[in-house]
Order: C-alpha cells, then structure tokens, then sequence
C-alpha cells in the first residue's frame, strides 16, 4: 500500500492561487468540485474547504448557482502603446506580426492595446504631441530619425529593437547575434564550407549597418571562426545600398550577386528576407544551382522565406515569443512594479526549406 504523502496548507493555498491565476487568464470563473480540487492539487476535502470558505469572505469568491466562481476583473488591468512608423499599420512587416500578436493575445492577460503609428515625414515636434496622449507603457519598435524621448519622461520604455535603446529602457526582442550564428552554424552542419553574406546598406554608407543586422553579422563571423571556417566582412560581406526604387534596387542587387561569382562562394547568408524572391531568381539567373552549388539561407522576418517557392531555409525571428513576452512583463507592471530595466533575448529557431543540402566533404 502506497504511503500517503502530506504536504503543508501554505503549499496548498499557493498552488491554488496559482491554479486560479490560470483560469483567470484562460476566461474561466467556475471553480471546479471541491472534491477536484483535491485531486488537482493533491489536498485534503478539509484544507480546501477552509481555503475556499476564507477566499470567499475576502471576496475573492462569489456564490453562483452552479457552485463558487471567480470574479473577472470589469475591465482590464492597463494600457499600452505600441509605437511603430506607418500610417494605419506598421509599414515595416516584422513589427506588423508583432502588433498582430499583441492585439489577439492582449485580452488573455488583461491588457488593453494602444496603438501610435506615425508616418516617416512626422517632425520631432509633431511626435513628441503625439507622446503626450499614450499610456504610460510604450512599445517602441522605431523612432523618427534621430529622436530620443526626454529623459525627464515617467513613462516606462521597453524596446524591441537595440537601434533605439534608451536610457532606463528595457528590452524584449530577439537575439540577432544568436539569429546569425545559428546561420552559420546551420550552414557548417550541411557541409558548406566558403559563406558570404548579404545585409541591406540602410544608410548610404559602407560603414554602418542596421544594428540588428550588424549584430547577425557578428553572431555569423563569431561562429565561423570558431569552426574555422574562412569569413572576412572585408571581403565576404556583400552591401548593397537599400532603395525604394524597383530599378536601383535591382541594380545593386545584381552587382552584389556578380561579385558572389569572383569569390567562389559555396553558400550565402541574407540577414533579412526583404527582397528574398527578387535575390533567389538574380542567383539562378546567373548560373547558381540552388542548393547542390550554393546553399541559401536567410531570416524569416517578414515571412517571405516560408512564403516563397521552393521554401527558403531561414532563422526564426521569435514573434510570438517576443508578443507573450512582453504581454506577461507588462501584466506583472500592474502588481509588481520591476526594479530597473529588464534584458530579455529571445533565442530564435530555425525554419526547415530546400534551398539547403548535405555536402560531399573531399577527402584530403
């Protein structure tokens, strides 16, 4: 006969409180049977009793027809702003997926979501307006060229995007050095063994890239040299300038695949899926033979990759991890004020396609 096992009234009472933190946040009131409650948390008919009686005389329970329930909240816990640069919707489509994500998962935790697009002309003067009317919690995924919020600002920062980190602020987004090295890694794995990469010159300058892209690139480079394997951004990182222009976009574009064929590259590496589909039919326009000569992988962050056909290998960029994660930081504002700022990376995954293939190794 198998021993009874006891446990404390205090570990009873924290497992019900959890239990019931869950349901408020799957929109459940009705309690369960007191005779299931004991069997979900392994308590005496008793203990759970007395609990559930207390729980009711402070109120956290009320007496319904079909048995106790939990009383929801009538309106939810706070607001937030998301703050991105568009019109109607984010214009860039990573931050679109997120605001997607918040808005369909807000109500689970009891949050109410803002939003403030701004369009890319909005003057310094205009925006900081357009600030004084946002909850106290701002998302902020971009900001208009060079504009920092007043340090003297109460509201509470989290970034998703290091380019715009601010004093105080937190972050919760992905981890771009991790996006890269996974890359990297994955292109070793299938025996690819002379990499390039390609990352979008944002700037007009050959000095400077996006800062998360530069960040994919170091996490690749860091990778590579650890497996020894030869990358040089001097040489190996291929800049084509960013254009809104069709035309110069597939000028650059083009060059940038010409020079793949000096390097003798075996794979390639595109920090963003932006122009994915126009790069992949540039490469077998000019001879490559997709994934037997060159091996292609990129990061899925405007879903591209997955949509494009043949799927492209491609590095996750954690949406809906980054979404619940800032949901649940934001839901544990309302009862438990954080000390300083957090710095939440979100470790990506990778996203299985056909642009890749096992390699024969020759024998040395």
């Amino acid at each position: 006969m198998a021993a009874t096992v006891y446990q404390s009234r205090k570990t009873t009472e924290e497992k019900m409180n959890s239990l019931f933190r869950t349901m408020i946040r799957d929109g459940k009131t009705l309690l369960p049977t007191e005779l299931k409650l004991c069997e979900l948390l392994g308590a005496s008919r008793r203990v759970i009793r007395e609990l559930l009686q207390e729980k009711e005389e402070r109120g956290e329970l009320i007496r319904k027809p079909r048995g106790r329930a939990l009383p929801l909240p009538v309106t939810p816990a706070g607001r937030f702003t998301f703050i991105s640069g568009g019109r109607n919707i984010p214009e860039n489509p990573t931050w679109a997926k997120l605001w997607i994500m918040l808005q369909q998962n807000a109500s689970a935790y009891h949050l109410i979501p803002e939003m403030l697009f701004w369009p890319w002309d909005t003057p310094a003067e205009a925006f900081t307006e357009m600030l004084k009317s946002t909850s106290d919690i701002l998302i902020l995924t971009n900001l208009p060229a060079g504009y920092r919020i007043d340090r003297s600002s109460t509201k509470t920062l989290i970034c998703t995007d290091q380019e715009i980190m601010h004093e105080n602020a937190s972050f919760i987004g992905l981890d771009n050095r991790e996006a890269g090295r996974l890359a990297a890694q994955e292109l070793y794995d299938h025996g690819y063994r002379r990499p390039c990469v390609m990352s979008l010159d944002l700037y007009g300058s050959k000095e400077k890239c996006y800062g998360m892209y530069q960040q994919r690139v170091e996490g690749f480079q860091e990778c590579c040299l650890e497996r020894k394997i030869p990358f040089n951004p001097a040489k190996d990182l291929l800049f084509p300038r960013f254009s809104f222009s069709f035309q110069e976009k597939l000028a650059q574009l083009t060059e940038a695949v010409r020079r793949m064929r000096k390097g003798s590259y075996d794979s390639l590496f595109v920090v963003c899926d932006n122009d994915i589909a126009m790069i992949y039919d540039l490469l077998l326009h000019n001879g490559f033979a997709i994934p037997e000569q060159l091996g292609l992988i990129t990061v899925n962050s405007f879903d591209y990759a997955i949509q494009h056909r043949p799927v492209i290998n491609a590095v996750s960029t954690g949406t809906r991890e980054i979404a619940n994660a800032l949901l649940s930081f934001i839901s544990d504002l309302q009862t438990k004020p954080v000390k300083g700022s957090v710095n939440l990376h979100i470790i990506p995954e990778l996203i299985g396609g056909t642009t890749l293939t096992k390699q024969k190794r020759k024998r040395s």
